[in-house]
């Protein structure tokens, strides 16, 4: 994304989110980078020190989940900001413990001196992070999925879409409708060609009597039968319709493919 484009990102994202940040996925990546098996050994004591920056045990710095937590709680008094993903905040409390694992074993893998007390207060700060999150910012998180028009705007750009999401959803509209209509007319095509005769639910008429289909619905109300008699069924007589049952009852059946109420025969 261009530089320009970033700055407008977040000017949008901080006109429309409170100020949630899942810091140990952070904070694993910037000691890694130090810990990676590509980094010169001399090298690797730089980590014990960008934990103890991390942590505040370095005098003059402040612990980086307490600048998270003042950054929400003070964005929190701003009304109309929207809360986190509740998805993505779930998403990063399970992840806790394996970016804590994954530290722990490359300090001990590169034998990094003196790392087992730095890294019990990085435990003991992710944990009361974790609560933090757990009390104060799942409770407020969005359920739904969907971003806000500006932010969902800039992340098509981000990807290279040049339409706005009103046109795209104009666009998306008008293409349903027509391979809809393409498709309902190959539909009735082949079923006409192959003779079908549908899923056999009869439809009484409600004009006489109540009935229900096959499926539990409400029967539908059709005209008469075209050309047919529906008899007398007390004097033994029988409609001369196909489409009435021996009972007197239209049967019509709607056919899966077109959708269209046949006759049954």
């Amino acid at each position: 994304m261009p530089p320009r484009a970033d700055i407008r990102a977040s000017e949008a994202r901080e006109k429309t989110f409170l100020s949630y940040t899942d810091v140990t996925a952070p904070f694993s990546y910037g000691v890694k980078s130090l810990l990676d098996d590509q980094i010169a050994p001399e090298r690797r004591p730089a980590a014990l020190i960008r934990m103890k920056k991390y942590t505040g045990i370095e005098p003059g710095y402040t612990p980086i989940m307490t600048q998270a937590e003042e950054r929400f709680r003070e964005r929190l008094k701003m009304p109309g900001l929207l809360g986190p993903s509740k998805m993505s905040v779930e998403k990063n409390l399970e992840n806790t413990n394996a970016y804590l694992n994954g530290i722990g074993l490359l300090l001990e893998k590169h034998k990094i001196q003196g790392y087992q007390p730095v890294f019990a207060r990085l435990k003991e700060q992710i944990a009361s992070y974790d609560d933090f999150v757990r009390k104060e910012v799942l409770p407020g998180a969005r359920t739904d999925f969907r971003l806000p028009p500006a932010i969902y705007a800039i992340q098509l750009e981000r990807f290279g879409v040049d339409y706005t999401p009103a046109e795209l959803q104009r666009l998306a509209h008008r293409s349903f409708h027509r391979y809809s209509k393409a498709n309902a007319g190959y539909r009735r095509e082949g079923c006409e060609r192959a003779g079908l005769r549908g899923n056999r639910l009869p439809v009484r008429n409600r004009r006489t009597e109540e009935g229900t289909t096959q499926g539990g619905g409400r029967a539908a109300a059709l005209p008469a039968a075209p050309g047919g008699d529906r008899g007398d069924p007390a004097a033994g007589q029988t409609p001369s319709s196909p489409w009435l049952s021996s009972s007197g009852r239209r049967l019509h059946v709607r056919c899966r493919l077109c959708g269209r109420f046949r006759g049954r025969s």
